[in-house]
């Protein structure tokens, strides 16, 4: 058999319009249901010349001509449809007539049964990663946003024009490869209009993608050591002899080598068989290769965040955020992003992930690359389809969260165990684009032995087939010679024949992870190409700046194979992999040996992060600053980053064959404050040892020491949330904490006890696992307990839907039990169950006086509107932004499936307050832009303070088996935990943590000598206590007390600092002060809102605002105006400790909006300063830059800029007194002044 083809970087790619068709499922260890063979096949119309010479129509599917023409089943729809249906391929039947009319909707997602619309997609002609950004993620995927960019403004008026008239509605777009997605009419006409669109080559359904059955075995139970075995084996007859103390110095030699080997197997944890065979364990011991600073991408059925071999290495740990940003994304049917929790209802992506980089909780090691990091999209579970695969990938290339922002770099190696039969060249091109950008696509190639998958079968895919602990090929793994048409190799640049899978890999019962914490042995190419994966991080943490075909090569060249002379084959490809011979063969003695230091003092920066042109590859430096990485020969640009640091890059290093360059990199420390506090118990006052501090939004953590202290230092200025977490504790988190230039911020915490909630009736244990997850003690029951005294044991009561005996006699007791222990209730309700919370209170008790119900599946949402303010509607980890009248909570939008609502009527509870009602959504497609309506129902959620617990009742919490927790919306989530904490007895809820800032340290500024005069040294006070820290956006206005005059000055004294702001420039000034005043920013107070706040924060210390602007650098002008009236004050400016200081203490009694202005007449923001009484005082003297002095102000509306009474008559006296030294200078007796006199001036 011939070698196969060596790829090359690029080819010249011409585009071809191929009738085909897609439908993807994961190789979830079985055989996949859509093994079609893949025979030579010529493709349709080839597309010659570039896009703008392309004038005819692009071809369309056959499923939607078929729908439209009520044509025969082709094959291909039997095999479709079967597989969806989990049902064998017709091997014999005919093809029947298709029964549907045109019109009438399929079983088929991308059909709206209800309107008859359609979702495709219109490809068109994809350029590729130009040349000069091939390897690179980041240009890679500029040059591909770019040409969807061109290819988007060609379309954009025939898309609009579609639009208005009501026959598409655009869903979304994919630079990914050019693709555009849409819901249209399901008209020749529409669909001829769209395959008209310029550069169009092929009008596809979106296609659905269906998991087939999970064969995953769970294992029962998991040993918690390895079993050894026999180490003291009898030695055989042969070896024995007769010398007796020979015999005993060999047995005592033969007990301590058993010994050592005994205890080295304790040691060390085992391995599965696949981690042995292909010798990951020895490249970890001889290379020091674990996939440090690799990141691997899975596509698959989602992931367990919290399994103990696979949480920690998902990116976006530790950052605070649930969603995990960067590390894992869900998408809608549409491709767009979703803010979600981790989960994994599949369980095979969790598996999937334990192979590649899984640890040794088990006692047995899992993962082939146990220090890569994980990122893990759903693009399976809850329905899956081609946009959502088509956004995954461009996810690996360019990730964002689930909101859309940028989250981070991208991946380095793709696992796609996933496939289907046939042929789907626009995922070709996607497959090829991710190549070209530099990421590996480790994909599987099936389980049906005679035929192959897509995309495994694509010349650039690295397709991965399966062998056993025997290293024999499975019978069920796939393969072939693959032989496509002219015209698709032509289009692709491919061979005319090449062979799949490239490579092989263990795949036969492997153990790995499962969701729960649990693991099981599964096989399938989807266990093996993990494998692959895990080897790949391997190689690339080994030996970085290598590329995809370097390391496929690698892999290739060095595989076992048991007849290596007879090239690669349809079973093994290349071989079994060995990635220790792989790292060997690659490895070379050259890169950069270097040292990272502090640029102001020199000394070395330990704990930097070192990378390649964000390639993956990492490095990170010791106590000594060092680090040695190994690159293949060629030009790089180092990058490194330390918290607290400044970003440096080099400049172009190259390094040569056969040696290591030397380096040293100096990064710049940044102005950095300290941030301090305790952790205390809140019941006993005692301090909590070994609680876990960490600064939300980044990596940092700290662990509290014996007396409950934690300590950050080096932290850059701004403003962080802290979080506290302790073992049998309810965690905290503080409000923003500013954090100032050589000052320490205290956050002290208080932590309850966790609250213990029973759980009565959960349909689906979706909500206990909710609350369990996010710090509450929880237990469920499906019924009611017989004594119900029990309930009092607990601090507060979920009533779903329980069975039992729910009469008026045991509701009333349930009541009493619970007024008298202080317990919470929430009485739950979805319209689902008479056994509900809400419907038992109404039918029992007539409180509520009524309630209803319905399950509206025309509504595209249910969920409740906000009318009053409470503070269960605040913000939390899982959703951040404070609930507000008028607000929305969507409860459940699912696409599909029912939509139970219920409402109820009035209360005549102790003092019930109704907060919010039940809405219900209906979105009109048939106008442009949609239209959504809202409709109120009645009641929904509402609170009872009474005389010594809290009762909540909530109409849309309840639980069914079609409807739960997982289709809440994050703020859904975090209404019903903040309402479980709301409803716990008070005296056990902790307050909130405090927070201030420490005293400023005492400024002695630099001695002036001028050429005459040399004026004595002045030392500042040491000034007072800080009075307060918040902006606009950090839960209210600043309060300045009453008279809280500067330290050290007069009552009613003059104060020291002119009208322009400081009197002596910060080091760092470059621009002089602006000679233009701007006008005004806003007209009104009323437009200042926390919209337009940017992040302004002060502090109040001794009558002096200290104003710190995000982003402002020393030197930086900003001008002042002061609402409520918008009084125009000065240009002030931003001084050496990145601060703004302004004298407020001639303001009177009120409120004022402090709103500033930049140099380029934008405004940067506002923050509300609360004058409590009068304050009269000075400016403390002798401050290097002195502050702004704000005169007499009325908060009320009016006037503007006012001076009282005393101030005028105080004024017109100094202008006196000045005219009088004047006339004294030019007419009064001159007399020649000593140095002495005038420094005594």
């Amino acid at each position: 058999m011939s070698p196969l083809p060596r790829r090359t970087p690029k080819h010249t790619h011409r585009r071809a319009g191929k009738r085909s068709v897609w439908a993807l499922a994961p190789l979830l260890c079985a055989a996949l249901a859509l093994g079609f063979t893949t025979p030579a096949v010529d493709s349709g119309a080839v597309i010659s010349g570039p896009a703008a010479q392309r004038t005819e129509p692009a071809t369309l599917s056959p499923e939607l001509s078929d729908y439209l023409s009520a044509a025969p089943a082709t094959e291909f729809h039997r095999g479709f449809e079967a597989a969806l249906s989990n049902a064998p391929t017709p091997e014999a039947d005919p093809a029947p007539a298709r029964a549907a009319a045109p019109n009438s909707a399929p079983d088929e997602a991308w059909v709206d049964a209800k309107t008859g619309r359609i979702e495709v997609i219109v490809y068109f002609t994809d350029q590729g990663v130009t040349a000069a950004s091939q390897g690179d993620p980041a240009l890679a995927a500029t040059a591909l946003q770019q040409d969807a960019d061109a290819h988007w403004d060609t379309i954009d008026l025939r898309l609009s024009a579609l639009t208005e008239s009501g026959r598409i509605e655009v869903l979304n777009r994919f630079w990914v490869t050019s693709a555009v997605l849409v819901s249209a009419e399901a008209t020749d006409r529409t669909l001829a209009d769209l395959a008209a669109l310029p550069g169009a080559i092929e009008v596809t359904p979106n296609y659905t993608v269906e998991p087939l059955d999970d064969t995953i075995d769970v294992l029962p139970e998991v040993r918690d050591t390895p079993d050894t075995g026999d180490v003291g084996a009898t030695p055989s007859t042969a070896e024995a002899t007769d010398d007796p103390v020979a015999a005993q110095a060999a047995d005592a030699s033969a007990a301590a080598a058993d010994a050592e080997t005994a205890a080295l197997a304790a040691a060390e944890p085992a391995l599965t068989y696949g981690l042995e065979k292909i010798g990951a364990d020895d490249a970890w011991r001889d290379f020091g290769a674990r996939g440090q600073g690799v990141r691997v991408a899975v596509l698959d059925t989602g992931i367990d965040a919290s399994h103990p071999d696979i949480g920690s290495r998902l990116v976006g740990r530790g950052t605070g955020d649930p969603s995990y940003p960067g590390g894992w994304i869900n998408f809608d049917r549409t491709g767009k992003p979703l803010v979600t929790k981790p989960t994994d209802p599949g369980s095979h992506g969790t598996h999937v992930a334990g192979t590649i980089l899984g640890g040794s909780a088990s006692g047995t090691s899992i993962g082939v690359a146990p220090d890569a990091e994980l990122m893990a999209a759903n693009v399976l579970s809850g329905g899956g389809s081609t946009a959502k695969i088509l956004a995954a990938l461009e996810w690996v290339i360019s990730p964002t969260d689930g909101t859309g922002a940028p989250a981070g770099r991208a991946a380095d190696v793709i696992n796609m165990s996933l496939g289907s039969g046939g042929f789907e060249h626009q995922l070709a091109r996607a497959i090829r684009n991710v190549r070209d950008a530099g990421i590996f696509p480790a994909i599987a190639i099936g389980n049906k032995a005679g035929t192959t998958s897509a995309p495994g079968n694509y010349f650039e895919a690295v397709a991965v087939g399966m062998t056993n602990a025997e290293d024999q090929v499975d019978r069920d793994s796939s393969g072939g010679v693959m032989t496509w048409g002219s015209a698709i190799t032509s289009e692709y640049g491919w061979p005319e024949s090449f062979v799949k899978p490239d490579i092989s890999a263990p795949g036969v019962r492997v153990l790995s992870a499962m969701p729960g914490g649990k693991y099981g042995e599964a096989t399938g190419t989807s266990m093996a190409t993990p494998h692959v994966a895990g080897a790949v991080a391997l190689l690339r943490s080994a030996q970085a700046g290598l590329s995809v075909t370097e390391i496929e090569d690698a892999l290739e060249r060095t595989a076992w194979h048991p007849n290596p002379e007879s090239g690669p084959d349809i079973g093994y490809g290349h071989g079994r992999i060995d990635v220790h011979a792989a790292i060997s063969a690659v490895l070379g003695e050259s890169g950069v040996k270097g040292q990272v230091v502090n640029a102001g003092s020199g000394a070395p920066v330990s704990g930097a992060t070192v990378s390649f042109a964000e390639r993956g590859e990492t490095w990170t430096t010791d106590v000594q600053g060092r680090f040695t990485a190994r690159l293949a020969p060629g030009s790089y640009s180092l990058t490194v980053q330390r918290f607290g640091y400044e970003t440096a890059q080099t400049a172009a290093v190259t390094v040569t064959a056969n040696g290591f360059t030397e380096l040293s990199i100096p990064v710049t420390q940044i102005t950095v404050g300290s941030l301090t506090g305790t952790v205390l118990d809140h019941r006993t006052s005692a301090p909590i040892a070994g609680a876990t501090v960490s600064l939300v939004g980044t990596e940092l953590t700290a662990t509290t020491d014996a007396q409950g202290a934690y300590r950050f230092d080096a932290l850059p200025i701004g403003a962080y949330q802290v979080r506290a977490v302790a073992d049998d504790k309810a965690a905290a988190m503080s409000a923003a904490a500013p954090v100032k230039a050589a000052l320490t911020t205290t956050v002290k915490f208080r932590l309850a006890d966790l609250s213990s909630v029973l759980v009565l009736g959960d349909a689906t244990g979706r909500t206990a696992a909710l609350l369990a997850d996010n710090g509450f003690a929880v237990e469920a029951r499906p019924a009611l307990p017989a004594n119900l005294a029990e309930l009092g044991a607990y601090d507060a009561v979920l009533w779903d839907a329980p069975t039992g005996d729910a009469s008026r006699a045991r509701i009333q007791e349930a009541i009493a039990e619970t007024d008298a222990s202080g317990t919470g209730i929430l009485w739950l309700d979805l319209g689902v169950s008479e056994h509900s919370g809400l419907a038992a209170l109404s039918r029992a008790l007539g409180d509520p006086a009524d309630r209803a119900a319905t399950d509206d599946r025309s509504a595209s949402a249910v969920g409740y509107r906000i009318t009053a303010e409470h503070e269960i509607l605040a913000g939390g980890l899982l959703s951040p932004d404070a609930l507000q009248p008028g607000s929305i909570v969507v409860q459940n939008s699912a696409t599909a499936g029912p939509k139970f609502a219920a409402w109820f009527g009035s209360l005549t509870g102790s003092t019930p307050t109704v907060i919010a009602e039940t809405v219900v959504q209906h979105t009109d497609t048939t106008v442009q832009p949609n239209a959504v309506s809202t409709t109120a129902q009645g009641s929904g959620l509402a609170v009872d303070q009474r005389a010594k617990n809290r009762h909540a009742y909530l109409a849309l919490h309840g639980s069914s088996p079609a409807v739960d927790a997982r289709n809440w919306s994050p703020a859904s989530a975090q209404l019903l935990l903040n309402t479980v904490k709301w409803a716990a007895p008070v005296a056990l809820q902790a307050p909130e943590p405090e927070i201030w800032v420490g005293k400023p340290p005492v400024i002695t500024p630099p001695v002036v000598v001028p050429p005459i005069v040399n004026p004595p040294v002045v030392t500042p006070p040491k000034p007072g206590t800080t009075n307060g820290t918040r902006g606009p956006g950090e839960n209210g206005p600043v309060t300045v007390p009453a008279n809280a005059a500067p330290a050290g000055a007069p009552a009613g004294g003059v104060a020291s600092s002119n009208a322009g702001g400081s009197t002596r420039a910060p080091a760092s000034q470059a621009a002089p002060k602006p000679d233009k005043k701007p006008a005004a920013p806003v007209q009104s107070a009323r437009d200042l809102t926390a919209d337009n706040a940017g992040g302004i924060t002060s502090r109040i210390t001794d009558g002096i605002a200290y104003i710190t602007i995000p982003k402002a650098q020393a030197g930086d002008w900003f001008f002042l105006h002061v609402y409520p009236n918008g009084t125009p004050v000065d240009w002030i400016r931003v001084n050496d400790e990145g601060e703004l200081r302004i004298d407020i203490s001639k303001l009177t009694r009120g409120s004022y909006q402090f709103a500033f202005t930049s140099s380029e007449s934008t405004l940067a923001g506002w923050v509300e300063i609360v004058i409590s009484g009068t304050a009269q005082g000075v400016a403390a003297p002798g401050l290097v830059d002195e502050p702004t002095q704000l005169s007499a102000m009325t908060p009320a509306p009016g006037g503007g800029l006012t001076l009282s009474a005393g101030e005028q008559l105080m004024l017109l006296g100094s202008a006196l007194l000045i005219l009088a030294a004047a006339g004294l200078v030019l007419f009064g007796p001159r007399k020649r002044q000593t140095p002495a006199a005038v420094a005594a001036v």
